[in-house]
């Protein structure tokens, strides 16, 4: 009876069960979550001194949560349930207002307002429709998991890269995979033929394994160059990192902290506060450089983080304006990023 039950054979059966279950629960959860969306009704003005709209998505419908940004004052709000968002104390004059939510390309329209208020609508794209991969805790330490199609079929043969670990798997007939990893943070990459490229941040900690249970979406056939750039130099950036400077963080880490928002949470490990035009490098979104203030934690799904080591200032010289304009990081003489700010940030948005 004990052998039964420690049977390789019996673990796959289990976990396959555990990871199938797990889909098909959160899929439910998210059609119905879709089905319940209406269709957006027309935005009307909130009054003078207001700039209102609402975000919808290619059908007309609402897209509850969405962040909108007014990116002139440096002001981020999410959309009500019905789509809709408010900004008050709004002078008037020319704006742009960028629109996010994951799963769609972002959007960002210029309007001028006026004493009286103005009103706008902002429609996104979808650009996959895809399932969030669903991360548990396992007994076994180092990474283990089932990879399967959107239709819940294992999917054998999915290339599982731990990027810049050196560590690699392949998913077998019942689309199950193992890999002894060390206690650490990374950036796992689901890869196959025939469907589109998966990024999830996996943290694993001392004292447990982990569980990955995730689903790939057939690809459409186009393919994103710039993203297989990045994915090329991240164990490159990650080897000549330095241990006590530079750290790497998934969303769940920084989730766990408490932190306000992103550049909360990088002034926490600048140890210092940050200019919130700091400039983030933006791996896999249509802008490749953005201002700190601009990026929530729950859109980030890896965080690379590059802290220069302090020095004494010069006389009468100071960092305050810094980086009061966005610009991309450069690199040092080592070839490691830096920034303006300090602190060189690439942040890896989660689909």
């Amino acid at each position: 009876m004990i052998q039964y039950m420690t049977s390789p054979f019996r673990m796959w059966r289990v976990a396959r069960v555990w990871a199938l279950t797990t889909i098909v629960t959160t899929h439910l959860v998210f059609a119905q979550a879709a089905f319940a969306q209406k269709t957006a009704a027309a935005p009307k003005s909130a009054g003078p001194g207001t700039l209102s709209g609402v975000v919808v998505d290619a059908s007309g419908r609402a897209i509850a949560d969405a962040d909108v940004l007014l990116m002139q004052q440096q002001r981020r709000i999410r959309t009500r349930d019905d789509g809709t968002f408010v900004f008050d104390d709004v002078k008037a004059g020319k704006y742009t207002v960028e629109a996010r939510h994951i799963g769609f390309a972002p959007q960002s329209n210029k309007i001028t307002t006026k004493d009286s208020g103005a009103v706008m609508t902002l429609r996104l794209e979808r650009v996959t429709f895809s399932l969030p991969s669903v991360l548990t805790t396992a007994n076994r330490g180092g990474l283990s998991g089932i990879i399967a199609d959107t239709g819940f079929k294992a999917l054998k043969d999915v290339q599982v890269q731990m990027m810049g670990a050196s560590l690699h798997a392949e998913t077998d007939s019942a689309g199950a995979f193992f890999i002894p990893a060390k206690p650490g943070h990374y950036l796992v990459e689901l890869k196959r033929s025939g469907y589109t490229r998966q990024l999830v941040g996996v943290t694993i900690p001392e004292d447990t394994g982990r569980k990955l249970a995730a689903w790939m979406v057939p690809s459409s056939g186009s393919s994103d160059a710039m993203l297989g750039t990045a994915i090329f130099d991240l164990p490159a950036r990650i080897n000549r990192s330095n241990a006590v400077w530079d750290k790497y963080f998934t969303r769940e880490d920084a989730m766990k902290t408490g932190a306000r928002d992103l550049r909360d949470f990088a002034s926490r490990v600048a140890g210092r506060t940050l200019n919130p035009d700091c400039p983030v490098t933006v791996i896999g979104d249509r802008e490749h450089v953005r201002p700190l203030w601009s990026l929530t934690i729950d859109e980030v799904e890896f965080l690379e983080t590059y802290v220069e080591k302090p020095s004494v200032p010069k006389a009468g010289v100071t960092d305050g304006g810094a980086a009061s304009k966005v610009q991309s990081a450069t690199r040092q003489s080592d070839g490691k990023p830096r920034s303006a700010c300090g602190v060189a940030l690439i942040a890896w948005i989660r689909k």
